[in-house]
């Protein structure tokens, strides 16, 4: 499975071009360019960090030390129109490391980080691209069980569920966390899974034309 979250942010007075330039600058920086193309900016992105460890030495004294840790991301920038996105290959929780690389990019340039949802609507016309799509898993959450109580809950089945999900959900006030779909295209078969924070997981074998389809649509 191949997993990317989708960022969308706004510079002010810096283009895609002129982030490109500048990244080139940045290798001291643990930025380096891989390359740029139509489809936008690719960079590989290498932070250092370092680790408190508690290390017992033969005389059973016990000595707190650090270990420095390397950490990669493969990371991408690219425009839908006039709206600006990154593009985190495998990424962390938060958007700390996406922050940490526009704030080298950017540098004394603004920039502002934008909550990007995968809603319902744009679910819908991303498996419309497919022959055949079902969905077979879904998280939702602040469903009320009562006055006082709601309840985080995953519905789930191979034969597939219905728009709806679930029917106890019908016509009650929930939010979506994550879709699973079953997907059939071009003799081609995997899953690909929609959450709510902007991160969209997908079957290698759907990965060459699942994200394009997605990026035509995100604008």
């Amino acid at each position: 499975m191949i997993k990317v979250r989708y960022i969308r942010f706004r510079c002010s007075g810096l283009s895609l071009d002129a982030m490109s330039e500048r990244a080139r600058r940045l290798k001291v920086h643990g930025i380096d360019v891989v390359r740029t193309d139509s489809s936008g900016l690719f960079v590989l992105y290498t932070v250092t960090r370092h680790l408190s460890v508690m290390e017992i030495r033969p005389d059973g004294e016990e000595v707190r030390t650090t270990v420095p840790t390397m950490e990669q991301y493969k990371i991408r920038l690219f425009s839908v129109g006039s709206k600006l996105y990154l593009c985190l290959l495998d990424p962390p929780r938060g958007t700390r490391v996406a922050c940490d690389v526009l704030d080298l990019i950017c540098a004394e340039h603004r920039y502002f980080v934008e909550a990007y949802e995968i809603d319902k609507s744009l679910i819908d016309r991303h498996v419309g691209h497919f022959g055949l799509a079902r969905l077979v898993s879904a998280k939702v959450r602040d469903f009320r069980v009562d006055d006082d109580a709601v309840a985080r809950l995953e519905v789930s089945s191979k034969e597939g569920l219905s728009a709806e999900i679930a029917p106890f959900l019908s016509g009650k006030f929930y939010r979506v966390d994550s879709m699973t779909f079953e997907i059939s295209h071009d003799f081609r078969k995997g899953l690909i899974t929609y959450a709510s924070n902007g991160t969209l997981k997908v079957s290698d074998a759907l990965a060459e034309f699942a994200f394009p389809a997605f990026e035509s649509l995100i604008g």
